[in-house]
């Protein structure tokens, strides 16, 4: 197989054209690598390689891209980048993607933690569902949300505080309501009931 042509085509690539009619394109980082030039036999394993190495470039530009975004675990890096990336690749992106610093669990675990408990006030159990989702180490995630060590009773007096007045003003049956949907946002039923016996039910009975 020899390269017939190699020219410009967008800013920093280039488009090889092969005897065969299958055209490549690469980028000039790789096309000076395997120094590529105009006439070249080119056999298959080198082709393929190649093109391994247009897929690790467009791998990584995919996981900087993403982390520019925002934040993630290399447990939900991977699997974004394997949706469109052999395994083997991806992997390799997120570890090139941790060895520049660009990744830390332990941190991203600590400021998921903080802001699921203090700022969304989810319960303790949602926040750990939540950061499994973010493809978090269940362990390292239940460390860092016992570190917040935020009272849940405080945090559902202010759900109810901001969410349930209404409810809260409807007597017996407003109270079975609140109270499943906070069990609902997985809080313990003895937290809930302590946060809600600050309420005068008897008071707030329907007439």
């Amino acid at each position: 197989m020899k390269i017939q042509q190699i020219r410009p085509k967008d800013k920093g690539f280039y488009l090889i054209a092969l005897d065969e009619g299958k055209d490549l394109v690469l980028h000039e980082e790789i096309v000076a690598r395997h120094h590529l030039k105009e006439g070249q036999e080119i056999d298959p394993e080198e082709l393929e390689r190649c093109k391994n190495d247009a897929l690790r470039r467009k791998a990584r530009e995919r996981a900087y891209y993403l982390l520019e975004y925002r934040d993630h675990s290399e447990g939900e890096l991977y699997q974004k980048l394997r949706r469109h990336y052999p395994d083997p690749i991806a992997a390799e992106a997120v570890a090139r993607c941790r060895e520049y610093g660009l990744l830390d669990d332990t941190a991203y675990a600590k400021k998921l933690a903080e802001y699921y408990l203090l700022r969304k006030q989810f319960s303790f159990r949602r926040a750990l569902m939540e950061m499994g989702k973010r493809g978090l180490d269940r362990e390292l995630s239940r460390q860092c949300l016992e570190e917040v060590q935020v009272d849940p009773v405080q945090q559902l007096q202010a759900i109810l505080s901001k969410r349930y007045q209404k409810q809260l003003r409807q007597g017996r049956a407003g109270r079975q309501k609140v109270f499943a949907a906070l069990a609902r946002l997985g809080f313990d039923y003895e937290d809930i009931n302590t946060a809600l016996s600050e309420y005068n039910w008897e008071e707030n009975e329907d007439e």
